[in-house]
């Protein structure tokens, strides 16, 4: 689920993703093949992006008009992202890569986290000049928007479910499918 401020997107294993008004009133529905699991607004709100379990990313308005559709070759997608200038969006996939998606030519930066196993969620810094992912093998990856490898963290020896950095851009958190939260704090 995800909120615009004025309304909010649900996403479905049955294949559909649902813009509601805060009354409970529906306005617009799109549908995947198979499960929706993320769903993204651009942050004007003027741009939804919803992914599913093929791979395929749709950005579509809150009005329901499917604008672009990207097929991802990453198998299921587990999170995705605006970039804070609306200029890219970033997808964590089931093949062990995050990719940046340049909106305006569709070019691709591939980000290798892994050779195997999946990314499971992604973050752009608050400038928008790094992103952040976490994979199930505990690990926490910087990246720069051209694909380097800045940092890593050996978080936990567990999965990572999630990921997020402050307002600031001074701290990351970082969740863990066992219900761990953890906070890194970043040298500025």
């Amino acid at each position: 689920m995800q909120s615009s401020g004025f309304d909010i997107t649900t996403t479905s294993d049955e294949g559909t993703a649902k813009v509601w008004t805060l009354k409970g009133e529906q306005l617009a529905q799109i549908t995947h093949q198979g499960v929706v699991r993320n769903v993204a607004y651009k942050p004007d709100g003027k741009l939804i992006a919803t992914t599913s379990d093929d791979g395929v990313v749709k950005l579509w308005t809150p009005e329901g008009a499917v604008i672009s559709t990207l097929q991802t070759q990453q198998g299921r997608l587990n999170g995705i992202a605006f970039s804070p200038q609306s200029d890219m969006i970033a997808t964590a996939g089931f093949d062990g890569s995050a990719r940046l998606w340049d909106l305006s030519t569709k070019a691709i930066s591939k980000l290798q986290a892994k050779d195997s196993g999946w990314v499971n969620d992604l973050s752009f810094s608050p400038d928008g000049q790094h992103i952040a992912t976490v994979a199930d093998d505990g690990v926490l990856r910087l990246w720069d928007l051209k694909g380097t490898a800045l940092a890593t963290f050996a978080i936990s020896q567990g999965r990572l479910s999630g990921i997020s950095f402050s307002p600031d851009g001074k701290l990351i958190a970082i969740s863990g499918f066992d219900g761990t939260v953890w906070l890194l704090s970043l040298k500025t």
